[in-house]
């Protein structure tokens, strides 16, 4: 008679594995998106106000950045998903914690039912929250090297590019880099996929323009057109669903981080 225990051990939990993945589908709160401009002008002081409620690992990589600009978006993305945690469970921020997996994608250490994703380009911090896997990618549309643009394209996307007008080709290529960001963010393996073997996009697509929403590999990219012409943002999740974009302001970041805190912020 065959023993059976090992494939008998991975055929439940594979089902177990589309349970869970339709239940999150079925039940599924809309992906909420939240959208800060950052102002060059902010103050430093503020925001250096905010560096004492991040993680010692997140305080740490604050100092190992010299450039200005790349302090306050790192300190303000951070907080604002904290917020928006703190917000979603009712948690205090000094109860949020996280982990990483191999990729150093971070998760909630004590809450496998929230997935969040963040991410910032020039004057732009974007973040998502939902109940199942999420990717979000904002990039500030500018030239492409044609080389970077091979190592991003299949074949069929590069042919798709070097179709188009200069100014076309880059909007597609930066629509086309944050949707496969995006992707591979909510899967959890960050940038280590290989983009130019990544195909996302579907039959038919029309050369000039990606759609607003699609679906591939499993995921549903929707576009995300609400922020300055001249970026492009994508999310990713396992369901279509997704809630008015909440435009915030470091003020408002502020006020609402507050009631979360175990300490005033602003003296």
């Amino acid at each position: 008679m065959l023993n059976r225990g090992p494939f008998t051990f991975f055929m439940v939990m594979r089902l177990l594995l589309h349970v869970a993945f339709f239940l999150c589908i079925e039940d599924a709160e809309p992906m909420k998106i939240a959208a800060l401009r950052w102002d060059r002008h902010s103050d430093d002081r503020i925001v250096h106000r905010l560096v004492p409620y991040l993680s010692v690992e997140q305080q740490e990589r604050y100092a190992r950045l010299s450039q200005r600009a790349d302090r306050h978006r790192m300190v303000i993305a951070e907080v604002l998903v904290r917020c928006q945690i703190c917000r979603l469970t009712g948690r205090r921020n000094d109860e949020i914690a996280f982990i990483r997996n191999r990729y150093g994608k971070p998760y909630l250490a004590l809450d496998n039912s929230i997935y969040f994703n963040l991410s910032h380009s020039g004057s732009w911090i974007v973040t998502a929250i939902d109940r199942c896997d999420v990717g979000i990618d904002v990039e500030r549309i500018g030239p492409m090297d044609p080389e970077v643009a091979r190592t991003l394209c299949t074949p069929r996307e590069y042919r798709i590019a070097i179709g188009l007008a200069a100014d076309a080709r880059a909007g597609f290529l930066h629509w086309l880099l944050t949707a496969k960001q995006s992707y591979l963010k909510a899967r959890g393996t960050g940038r280590y996929g290989p983009l130019d073997e990544l195909e996302i996009l579907p039959d038919g697509v029309h050369p000039w323009r990606l759609p607003s929403v699609w679906h591939a590999r499993g995921y549903v990219f929707t576009r995300i057109e609400s922020l300055d012409a001249g970026y492009c943002v994508t999310a990713c999740g396992v369901d279509s669903k997704i809630a008015p974009i909440e435009h915030w302001t470091l003020e408002q970041l502020l006020e609402r981080f507050q009631p979360y805190c175990s300490s005033i912020i602003r003296s």
